[in-house]
């Protein structure tokens, strides 16, 4: 006899589900190489390289790395906006996460700050 159960558990949004992976990977970000005057890359928390200008696309969003000597901000957009991800966001090299509520929006150092719950409008 086979037992077979469904669970009718709402499973997470996949934008809800990339956006808080995005979160993490902005949050563990850091720049190579560590001690140098100039920043030559910068690599998320997950581990994808970032090179100044070069977009690279991961679990439904486009990260672009801007670098500039020893600083760098990093901009994170969904690829198909209120599908993949719902806010697109911007990091800067001190670690401020900032995001844009309006979906197709860049976030950019002018955005509010990213808090867990923001308030949408």
């Amino acid at each position: 006899m086979v037992l077979l159960v469904i669970l009718n558990a709402p499973m997470p949004d996949p934008a809800i589900r990339n956006q808080k992976k995005v979160i993490a990977f902005l949050k563990g970000a850091y720049h190579l190489p560590a001690d140098a005057s100039t920043v030559e890359h910068v690599v998320l928390g997950n581990g994808l390289v970032l090179i100044s200008n070069q977009r690279r696309i991961d679990i439904g969003y486009m990260f672009t790395a801007h670098i500039h000597g020893t600083t760098f901000v990093i901009e994170a957009q969904p690829v198909k906006a209120g599908t993949t991800g719902l806010f697109s966001f911007f990091r800067d090299d001190k670690g401020a996460i900032r995001f844009e509520r309006y979906m197709g929006k860049p976030a950019t150092a002018h955005s509010p700050l990213w808090s867990p719950t923001p308030v949408a409008q």
